[in-house]
C-alpha cells in the first residue's frame, strides 16, 4: 500500500473518490446495491465523494470518526499555538508521540498490546517472521509500541511516504467541504436507513463538533 505514483500537485478528495470508483468499476463491482463501503478520518471525507458520486450502487454507507467539512472549534490563541507547533521542526519521537495522542486515548496507548497475531502456514499470505524476531510472531508491551513500530517502518521507507505527500494530503483533507444539501442529497439517493455515522468523543484528530 502506498507504492504507486504520486507525483506533485494539488489533491482533493473528490479527486480521490474517481480514483476509487475506477479502480472498483475495473473490479465489476457496478451491479445496483453490491457495494458495502466504510471511510474512517480523511477516507470518511473520499467516501462522501464516492457517495455522490454513485449512490445507487451503495449497499450500507458507514462514515467513521469523519467529517463534512473541519472546521475552527478552539479559541483564537490555541489555535494559534497549534498551527505553530506544525511549523516547528520536531524529531520523529516526538512527532509519532504527538500523532499517537490526536489518534488514540492515553489509557488505550499504555494498555497491553492485544492484537491478534497472525501463524505462518495458518493466516492467509502470512510468510515468516524476520529471523532475529524468533519462529512466531510476538507482542508488543503495549499498543503504543506496536503503534510506534508501525509509523517507524513507514516513516522509513520513502515509497510510501514524504512529508511533501503528507502536506498535500492535510491541504486535501481541510479543502474538503460537503453542504447540509449536498449531505441530504446523500442520505436520499443512499437511503437514510442504510447509513452509519460514529464518531469518537475524545478524538483529537477531527474533533467531536466536527463529526
Amino acid at each position: 500500500m502506498g507504492a504507486s505514483d504520486k507525483p506533485l500537485g494539488i489533491y482533493s478528495t473528490s479527486g480521490m473518490a474517481l480514483d476509487i470508483i475506477e479502480v472498483i468499476d475495473h473490479v465489476g463491482w457496478t451491479a445496483e446495491r453490491e457495494i458495502n463501503l466504510v471511510g474512517i478520518s480523511m477516507g470518511g471525507m473520499i467516501t462522501q465523494e464516492i457517495a455522490i458520486r454513485i449512490p445507487e450502487r451503495l449497499q450500507t454507507l458507514t462514515l467513521i470518526c469523519t467529517s463534512a467539512r473541519v472546521q475552527n472549534t478552539t479559541g483564537f490563541l490555541e489555535t494559534v499555538t497549534e498551527r505553530m507547533g506544525w511549523l516547528i521542526p520536531k524529531s520523529m519521537e516526538r512527532t509519532i508521540i504527538d500523532t499517537s495522542l490526536k489518534l488514540f486515548t492515553p489509557e488505550w496507548l499504555v494498555a497491553p498490546d492485544d492484537e491478534i497475531l497472525p501463524e505462518p502456514g495458518v493466516t492467509p499470505k502470512c510468510g515468516p517472521p524476520p529471523p532475529e524476531a524468533g519462529p512466531t510472531y510476538r507482542l508488543f508491551d503495549s499498543n503504543f509500541q506496536r503503534f510506534q513500530a508501525q509509523e517507524l517502518t513507514k516513516k522509513r521507507n520513502p515509497e510510501v511516504f514524504s512529508s511533501t505527500m503528507l502536506m498535500c494530503q492535510l491541504a486535501a483533507a481541510a479543502m474538503h467541504n460537503k453542504s447540509d444539501e449536498q449531505l441530504r442529497q446523500i442520505a436520499e439517493a443512499v437511503g437514510s436507513e442504510r447509513i452509519t455515522v460514529m464518531h469518537g468523543k475524545r478524538d483529537n484528530m477531527i474533533t467531536f463538533p466536527n463529526g
